[in-house]
Protein backbone atom coordinates (compact mmCIF):
# COMPACT_ATOMS: atom_id res chain seq x y z
CA UNK A 1 0.00 0.00 0.00
CA UNK A 2 1.53 3.30 -0.54
CA UNK A 3 0.89 7.10 -1.70
CA UNK A 4 2.45 9.59 -4.31
CA UNK A 5 2.07 13.01 -4.13
CA UNK A 6 3.26 16.38 -5.95
CA UNK A 7 3.28 19.55 -4.16
CA UNK A 8 4.40 23.42 -4.57
CA UNK A 9 3.64 23.27 -8.70
CA UNK A 10 5.79 19.85 -8.51
CA UNK A 11 8.74 20.90 -7.20
CA UNK A 12 8.42 18.74 -3.74
CA UNK A 13 7.70 14.87 -4.22
CA UNK A 14 6.91 12.70 -1.48
CA UNK A 15 6.05 9.09 -2.04
CA UNK A 16 5.88 6.51 0.90
CA UNK A 17 4.86 2.44 0.83
CA UNK A 18 4.73 0.04 3.20
CA UNK A 19 4.30 -3.61 2.31
CA UNK A 20 4.33 -6.97 3.63
CA UNK A 21 4.61 -10.57 2.72
CA UNK A 22 4.24 -13.97 3.93
CA UNK A 23 6.50 -16.93 2.46
CA UNK A 24 5.76 -20.67 3.32
CA UNK A 25 8.80 -22.99 2.47
CA UNK A 26 11.12 -20.56 1.60
CA UNK A 27 14.36 -22.32 0.90
CA UNK A 28 16.73 -21.53 3.72
CA UNK A 29 20.27 -22.83 3.60
CA UNK A 30 22.58 -23.22 7.04
CA UNK A 31 25.98 -24.19 8.16
CA UNK A 32 26.90 -27.44 6.81
CA UNK A 33 25.86 -30.08 9.45
CA UNK A 34 27.16 -33.58 10.02
CA UNK A 35 25.07 -36.59 9.15
CA UNK A 36 25.24 -40.40 9.61
CA UNK A 37 26.14 -42.00 5.86
CA UNK A 38 26.46 -45.56 4.83
CA UNK A 39 28.73 -47.10 1.89
CA UNK A 40 29.19 -50.24 0.86
CA UNK A 41 32.45 -51.93 0.90
CA UNK A 42 32.94 -55.77 -0.19
CA UNK A 43 28.94 -56.45 0.46
CA UNK A 44 29.57 -55.12 4.27
CA UNK A 45 27.62 -51.80 4.66
CA UNK A 46 29.19 -49.18 7.18
CA UNK A 47 28.50 -46.08 8.76
CA UNK A 48 29.79 -43.01 9.08
CA UNK A 49 29.81 -39.55 9.31
CA UNK A 50 29.58 -37.22 6.27
CA UNK A 51 29.04 -33.03 5.91
CA UNK A 52 26.37 -31.09 3.48
CA UNK A 53 24.82 -27.40 3.91
CA UNK A 54 21.29 -28.76 3.67
CA UNK A 55 18.23 -26.88 2.73
CA UNK A 56 15.13 -26.32 4.55
CA UNK A 57 11.20 -24.66 3.97
CA UNK A 58 10.78 -22.13 6.21
CA UNK A 59 7.94 -19.95 6.94
CA UNK A 60 9.41 -16.29 6.36
CA UNK A 61 7.75 -12.91 6.91
CA UNK A 62 8.84 -9.64 5.37
CA UNK A 63 7.28 -6.28 6.79
CA UNK A 64 9.02 -3.24 4.95
CA UNK A 65 8.76 0.14 3.99
CA UNK A 66 10.09 2.73 1.30
CA UNK A 67 9.93 6.71 1.22
CA UNK A 68 11.11 9.02 -1.55
CA UNK A 69 11.27 13.09 -0.91
CA UNK A 70 12.37 15.16 -3.22
CA UNK A 71 12.89 18.99 -3.84
CA UNK A 72 13.26 21.05 -6.99
CA UNK A 73 15.02 24.24 -4.78
CA UNK A 74 15.80 26.06 -8.33
CA UNK A 75 16.13 25.29 -12.05
CA UNK A 76 19.62 24.52 -11.44
CA UNK A 77 19.70 23.00 -7.97
CA UNK A 78 17.70 19.72 -6.76
CA UNK A 79 17.85 17.31 -3.84
CA UNK A 80 16.58 13.78 -2.88
CA UNK A 81 16.21 11.32 -0.21
CA UNK A 82 15.49 7.85 -0.75
CA UNK A 83 15.00 5.34 2.62
CA UNK A 84 14.22 1.66 2.93
CA UNK A 85 13.58 -0.76 5.59
CA UNK A 86 12.48 -4.10 4.91
CA UNK A 87 13.31 -7.08 7.75
CA UNK A 88 12.89 -10.82 7.31
CA UNK A 89 12.63 -13.21 10.11
CA UNK A 90 11.51 -16.60 10.57
CA UNK A 91 10.41 -18.06 13.96
CA UNK A 92 10.41 -21.32 15.95
CA UNK A 93 11.72 -22.79 12.09
CA UNK A 94 12.66 -26.49 11.78
CA UNK A 95 16.28 -27.06 10.03
CA UNK A 96 18.66 -28.96 10.35
CA UNK A 97 22.14 -28.22 12.74
CA UNK A 98 24.46 -29.72 14.52
CA UNK A 99 22.61 -30.16 17.98
CA UNK A 100 25.17 -32.81 19.81
CA UNK A 101 24.10 -31.17 23.76
CA UNK A 102 20.27 -31.08 23.09
CA UNK A 103 20.06 -27.46 23.89
CA UNK A 104 18.17 -26.60 20.49
CA UNK A 105 21.07 -24.23 19.79
CA UNK A 106 23.10 -25.08 16.87
CA UNK A 107 26.83 -26.22 18.38
CA UNK A 108 30.05 -24.21 17.07
CA UNK A 109 32.13 -27.22 16.72
CA UNK A 110 35.31 -26.91 16.51
CA UNK A 111 35.96 -30.87 15.14
CA UNK A 112 33.95 -33.27 12.87
CA UNK A 113 31.39 -35.44 15.50
CA UNK A 114 31.86 -38.80 16.21
CA UNK A 115 29.98 -41.70 14.23
CA UNK A 116 28.89 -42.35 18.00
CA UNK A 117 27.15 -38.52 18.73
CA UNK A 118 25.52 -38.47 15.18
CA UNK A 119 24.53 -41.70 15.45
CA UNK A 120 22.44 -39.89 18.62
CA UNK A 121 20.53 -38.02 16.41
CA UNK A 122 18.44 -41.68 16.17
CA UNK A 123 16.02 -42.53 12.96
CA UNK A 124 16.90 -39.24 11.34
CA UNK A 125 20.85 -39.66 10.92
CA UNK A 126 20.24 -35.73 11.25
CA UNK A 127 19.99 -33.17 13.95
CA UNK A 128 17.84 -30.74 14.02
CA UNK A 129 17.20 -26.94 15.86
CA UNK A 130 13.92 -24.47 16.25
CA UNK A 131 15.53 -21.46 15.48
CA UNK A 132 13.92 -17.80 15.31
CA UNK A 133 16.26 -15.31 12.99
CA UNK A 134 16.53 -12.67 10.61
CA UNK A 135 16.47 -14.40 6.92
CA UNK A 136 18.37 -12.56 5.11
CA UNK A 137 22.10 -11.35 6.25
CA UNK A 138 21.51 -7.87 4.64
CA UNK A 139 21.15 -4.88 6.93
CA UNK A 140 17.04 -3.95 6.67
CA UNK A 141 17.58 -0.04 7.18
CA UNK A 142 19.28 2.04 4.01
CA UNK A 143 19.24 5.49 2.78
CA UNK A 144 20.66 7.99 0.25
CA UNK A 145 21.04 11.33 0.01
CA UNK A 146 22.02 13.37 -3.15
CA UNK A 147 22.03 16.99 -4.02
CA UNK A 148 22.98 18.21 -7.15
CA UNK A 149 23.63 21.95 -8.97
CA UNK A 150 24.14 22.58 -12.43
CA UNK A 151 25.18 26.36 -13.78
CA UNK A 152 25.46 27.45 -17.45
CA UNK A 153 28.59 29.02 -18.41
CA UNK A 154 27.73 29.24 -22.20
CA UNK A 155 25.01 28.33 -24.17
CA UNK A 156 26.88 24.90 -24.79
CA UNK A 157 28.93 24.63 -21.75
CA UNK A 158 27.62 23.49 -18.23
CA UNK A 159 29.30 22.29 -15.12
CA UNK A 160 27.95 20.51 -12.43
CA UNK A 161 28.86 19.16 -8.79
CA UNK A 162 27.01 15.95 -6.92
CA UNK A 163 27.06 15.49 -3.46
CA UNK A 164 25.33 11.68 -2.77
CA UNK A 165 26.13 10.04 0.61
CA UNK A 166 24.82 6.43 1.04
CA UNK A 167 24.34 4.72 4.32
CA UNK A 168 23.51 0.72 5.48
CA UNK A 169 22.49 -0.16 8.77
CA UNK A 170 24.10 -3.00 10.22
CA UNK A 171 23.59 -6.73 9.05
CA UNK A 172 23.34 -9.25 11.12
CA UNK A 173 24.65 -12.95 9.54
CA UNK A 174 24.46 -16.10 10.23
CA UNK A 175 24.55 -16.16 14.24
CA UNK A 176 26.82 -18.96 14.63
CA UNK A 177 29.63 -16.85 13.09
CA UNK A 178 30.65 -13.94 14.10
CA UNK A 179 32.66 -12.60 11.45
CA UNK A 180 30.10 -12.49 9.09
CA UNK A 181 28.30 -9.13 10.25
CA UNK A 182 28.95 -5.98 9.17
CA UNK A 183 28.41 -2.90 11.23
CA UNK A 184 26.46 0.30 9.96
CA UNK A 185 28.51 2.27 7.56
CA UNK A 186 28.32 5.64 5.37
CA UNK A 187 30.14 6.71 1.89
CA UNK A 188 30.16 10.04 0.89
CA UNK A 189 30.83 10.63 -2.85
CA UNK A 190 31.14 13.77 -4.69
CA UNK A 191 31.01 14.11 -8.55
CA UNK A 192 31.88 17.15 -10.72
CA UNK A 193 32.19 18.27 -14.10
Amino acid sequence: VGLKTLWMDDRLLFNVAAFYQDFENYPYRGDPVSYQTFTTQGGVQRPGVGSFDFIAGVPVTVRGAEAELSYQFTPDWDFSLNASYSLSKFSDALVPCDDLNGDNQPDNLQTPPTLAQVQAYGDDFLGSCLLSQRASPLAPFSASVRTSYAHDFTPGLQGFVRGLFSFRGASQGDPQDANDSVDAFGVFDLFGG
